[in-house]
């Protein structure tokens, strides 16, 4: 198996956070949902807006340091 830098791990990741679109998240929901979903996001939008960019600054931390963590673990 190829092992990849952890440092390129954290930049693919990092540049990918700019990359995800609510219309990607959408897609893997059936209409009627995606509708009720983009009604509460029109409703909502400052709200969302902040839980949205704050989840997202939640899950790369997380997945650094759990990189981190790995990758001191194989050394």
């Amino acid at each position: 198996m190829q092992k990849i830098d952890t440092k390129t791990i954290v930049k693919v990741l990092e540049s990918s956070k700019h990359d995800i679109d609510i219309w990607d998240i959408l897609s893997e929901f059936d209409e009627e949902t995606e509708e009720e979903i983009l009604e509460f996001i029109e409703e909502n939008r400052d709200e969302f807006e902040i839980f949205l960019h704050t989840t997202l600054y939640h899950v790369m931390n997380r997945l650094k340091n759990r990189m981190a963590f790995a990758s001191n673990k194989e050394d």
